[in-house]
């Protein structure tokens, strides 16, 4: 191998290192915000599980909140189209804020569905070792 293609090898890694490290920062960053998330609903909403929970995902942490057994009941009932997972999480959507929380959707529609997939076993009662953390 010359020096020159070990060289560039060199620098290309030395790179893709940087890379990796930014992103395993970035990583960490998502991990302290969700448990500052859990932190701060737990003194208002109780013990996540029970009647909240969050999704983290790479756009942010989604608060979800129970809501009226109607909701669930519509979803149950239905065939579950992309426009009744989107009502079953709007009216369980705590925090971000509708608009956020529908641009990330239009950016990443799997959102929605762990949202939805997260506020189904908040409906059935799962427990926290049945249903494993979002």
């Amino acid at each position: 191998m010359s020096e020159d293609i070990k060289a560039k090898l060199a620098e290309a890694l030395a790179r893709r290192e940087q890379r990796e490290a930014t992103a395993a920062l970035d990583i960490q960053a998502r991990q302290l915000n969700a448990l500052e998330v859990e932190e701060r609903y737990s003194e208002t909403l109780g013990p996540r599980g029970r009647d909240w929970d969050l999704v983290s995902t790479i756009e942010g942490v989604v608060v979800l909140k129970v809501g009226p057994a109607v909701l669930f009941k519509r979803l149950r009932d239905g065939k579950a189209s992309l426009d009744d997972l989107q009502a079953f999480v709007a009216g369980c959507l705590i925090s971000p804020d509708a608009a956020t929380f529908a641009s990330w959707v239009e950016r990443r529609a799997g959102i929605l569905v762990r949202c939805s997939d997260a506020l189904v076993q908040l409906y059935l009662g799962a427990e926290d070792a049945e249903r494993g953390k979002s």
